[in-house]
């Protein structure tokens, strides 16, 4: 330990430039990233491949999110094609750019050392880390989380007028992303309130400016909703579990806290949530921009469900703390053994995790539990799209390709050849959801399809053709063992559906 103590003080503190390695990390990981990408060795997510068929039809809103994911992918896809590289292409400049920030952030409020490492930690924590892989609304929003906490502390500590105009940009522009952002406004006026630079600048007009003009950049959101029934916003109140009324779930809790600690890992979470506590005064831009959301979160938690990437932007605020710790009390201090031990394992075990999570045939290798394992659910579509080209193969014409779940329907377009629209069928109690908005199944009365259930085949399918008729479509991992079987059927004479609403959003 004490070898590699000293490589990493020569590393940081000694002959080699900071900058330059900070630099050098960053551009080896996006490099990396994008050779993953550009060889296809992790297929698209349901999610991933569900914003690739909005950007095919860009709006100023979707369903159940902004535009912003689409637009991305939209621009990506024009560069490199529909591939996976395309979609992820953005994703991966957008946690390069993120890493930026927190690098200046760090320089601005320490030195130039702590933001150094307070980038490269940004990489290492799988909170983080992962969005730079995947593409998801989650990417940008994080990116113009780590760039609003640095034009507000700018605009406050600082004094520096000009960044609550970079504020209003980068609020509203997240406001595009995924509308999480709103919750970066209340930690942002209990910290000014609860520090003598903040309560000087609430008694100006700049704050309440600066926030209120970002709002301008949601009104094409606001518009389409109007025309569609305000699905959006319809949406994201089913998550709030208020219909169901005010209950106590310990599972949904335990699953809350199980869920934190595997995005940042236990002992990172640990050591910023205790930095951030024991040293409030010292790091009170990361307190009150972290701590706040985690005790709103875990508030709900035991309200109903809480997805563990809700809460990720809360960790952002403690990576510079936890970098000026690693410098001041790591580094440069003899601290005490167990701190020295704690601190090795809050950045080794998020390193090691994420250097696994960056090698596909390395993850298949590990033995999860259940269905813990991250790689599977972006596995085995290609096979599926393969054996549905083979059966649209054989079908008359004309045909079309039908699922019952809107992350298959979106894969099938994706990687089935030609890329086709791939029609959505709701053939049970399912929430609603872009392919309703879209879609008029009736068109397609009269002819015939490939129907690719999620899991079993419903009766309703039986009474919606003619005729149907069922095979097996096994599909295997990257080392050839069995998965799940999916069953592909050819359904002949389409009878058109009794259109419905659907009151589930």
């Amino acid at each position: 330990m004490k070898i590699i103590d000293s490589k990493v003080k020569e590393i940081f503190l000694g002959k080699y430039s900071s900058l330059k390695v900070m630099l050098i990390f960053l551009s080896i990981t996006a490099f990396f990233r994008i050779l993953i990408q550009a060889l296809g060795l992790v297929e698209l997510s349901g999610d991933e491949a569900q914003y690739w068929d909005w950007s095919r039809r860009m709006d100023w809103c979707f369903y159940s999110k902004p535009p912003g994911v689409a637009a991305l992918i939209y621009a990506g896809t024009h560069i490199f094609g529909n591939n996976e590289l395309g979609v992820r292409f953005m994703a991966i400049v957008c946690s390069f750019i993120a890493s930026i920030a927190m690098y200046l952030l760090g320089k601005e409020m320490y030195n130039e050392r702590t933001g150094c490492i307070a980038a490269v930690l940004f990489q290492v924590v799988p909170a983080f880390g992962l969005y730079g892989i995947g593409m998801t609304p989650d990417s940008p929003l994080i990116m113009f989380w780590c760039w609003s906490l640095l034009f507000f502390y700018q605009a406050v500590e600082k004094g520096r007028k000009r960044y609550w105009a970079g504020l209003t940009v980068s609020i509203g522009l997240a406001m595009l992303c995924k509308y999480a952002i709103v919750f970066f406004i209340v930690p942002a006026f209990l910290y000014m309130f609860f520090s003598e630079n903040g309560r000087k600048a609430l008694r100006g007009p700049w704050p309440y400016i600066s926030i209120l003009s970002s709002f301008v950049f949601f009104i094409p959101v606001i518009y389409w909703n109007s025309q569609n029934n305000w699905v959006t916003f319809r949406h994201d109140l089913g998550h709030t579990n208020i219909a169901e009324g005010v209950s106590f779930s310990f599972g949904y809790l335990i699953s809350f806290l199980g869920g934190q600690l595997m995005i940042v890992t236990p002992v990172t979470a640990v050591l910023i949530v205790v930095l951030l506590i024991i040293k409030r005064k010292s790091y009170s831009l990361g307190f009150w921009f972290c701590i706040p959301i985690l005790i709103c979160f875990l508030i709900k938690s035991i309200q109903g469900k809480v997805q563990p990437n809700w809460v990720a932007t809360a960790w952002i605020a403690g990576i510079v703390p936890m970098a000026d710790y690693f410098v001041s009390g790591y580094l440069e201090l003899d601290v005490k053994n167990r701190w020295r031990n704690l601190s090795r394992s809050a950045v080794s075990i998020p390193a090691v995790i994420m250097i696994i999570l960056h090698m596909p045939f390395l993850v298949e290798l590990v033995p999860w539990p259940n269905d813990l394992n991250p790689v599977r659910k972006l596995t085995g579509w290609r096979q599926l799209a393969s054996a549905a080209d083979a059966k649209r193969a054989e079908m008359e014409s004309p045909f079309f390709v039908l699922t019952d779940y809107y992350m298959v329907t979106a894969e099938m377009a994706f990687y089935c050849e030609g890329n086709p629209e791939v029609y959505y069928i709701n053939t049970g109690n399912t929430r609603m959801n872009q392919y309703d908005l879209w879609q008029d199944l009736n068109e397609k009365k009269g002819e015939n399809a490939i129907f690719i259930p999620r899991k079993g085949i419903k009766d309703i399918v039986y009474e919606l053709f003619d005729r149907v008729e069922v095979e097996d479509c096994p599909i295997t991992d990257i080392y050839g063992r069995a998965i799940q079987t999916y069953k592909i059927c050819k359904c002949y004479g389409f009878k058109g559906i009794e259109s419905h609403g659907n009151d589930r959003y």
